[in-house]
């Protein structure tokens, strides 16, 4: 009644209904995710699947289980940022002792030449899409379609003695 007319004379009754449902939500939001934590031990996606639709909210989390402190609840922002942390890292973190070696020959290469030649080049300047924009070397697209049988030649060289050398050449 008090919204509708903004009447003074039903301003406490309508906050102290407010305050009674805001209370009770809370209360219910409070015992759903102490149950949601008990439960998270069997079925680890539950818990994952409310934070995802809490996350878009801006109050988030409103309780997490500390379970190293006789599972008291943890209600200020560190507390529950360090116990989804501790959580989340021993779900999911495997421990492998052994790290993969890897066989470097010093005396070969590590990889196969690769040698770029004048038709992929000119083959993929002619696929070039006109209407984009220009790329970091601010040359347009149009530009190097319409040229790709001159410059097709001349880039394929660079692109090869870039990889040779294993440096960039300069502007």
């Amino acid at each position: 009644m008090f919204i509708s007319t903004s009447l003074e004379q039903y301003r406490s009754s309508y906050c102290k209904t407010r305050n009674a449902c805001k209370a009770l939500i809370s209360e219910t939001r409070w015992s759903h995710e102490k149950q949601l934590f008990k439960d998270c031990e069997n079925n680890p996606k539950i818990l994952s699947s409310y934070k995802k639709r809490r996350a878009w909210r801006s109050d988030g989390f409103l309780l997490l289980l500390v379970q190293k402190i006789q599972s008291t609840l943890a209600r200020d922002g560190a507390e529950k940022a360090e116990d989804l942390s501790e959580y989340f890292s021993k779900m999911f973190f495997t421990v492998n002792e052994k790290q993969p070696i890897i066989d470097r020959n010093q005396g070969g290469l590590l990889m196969h030449p690769v040698v770029i030649e004048k038709d992929t080049v000119l083959r993929l300047l002619q696929h070039l899409k006109p209407d984009k924009s220009s790329g970091p070397d601010d040359i347009h697209p149009r530009i190097m379609k319409a040229l790709s049988d001159v410059i097709a030649e001349p880039m394929a060289i660079m692109f090869d003695m870039s990889l040779r050398q294993s440096r960039l050449p300069r502007d």
